[in-house]
């Protein structure tokens, strides 16, 4: 029964970051988030893979495997996307530099001038 509980929050914990990491595709960008906290959280998974069989908890063997690789892809996507050489090539589509009179996001580097307005 311990398992299965143990098991249940597991997976759920992997479905979050599951949101993270689709979260940071769909920005192409992080902030405010440290690799750190993120990247313990992972080696953690990787002792909890290996200690669970152990236990006999079959369930949080199979629960953590699954939280241990989005976890990797989570600290694999903070990696890339906070990596000063990215940060230097991208836009902040939020930024009001970056946006026409009408809105439209305007990008320096293919635009030469902002679009008249009609």
């Amino acid at each position: 029964m311990n398992d299965s509980i143990n098991a249940a929050f597991e997976l759920g914990a992997g479905f979050f970051v599951l949101l993270s990491i689709r979260k940071a595709y769909q920005d192409k960008a992080v902030a405010g988030l440290s690799v750190w906290h993120i990247a313990f959280i992972a080696v953690w998974g990787f002792w909890n893979i290996y200690y669970y069989p152990t236990l006999g908890q079959m369930y949080s063997f199979y629960a953590g495997v699954f939280l241990v690789n989005v976890n990797t892809i989570w600290v694999g996507q903070l990696i890339y996307y906070s990596s000063p050489h990215r940060k230097a090539n991208t836009r902040d589509e939020h930024d009001p530099r970056y946006r026409d009179a009408m809105g439209q996001v305007f990008d320096p580097r293919i635009n030469a001038t902002k679009p008249k307005r009609k």
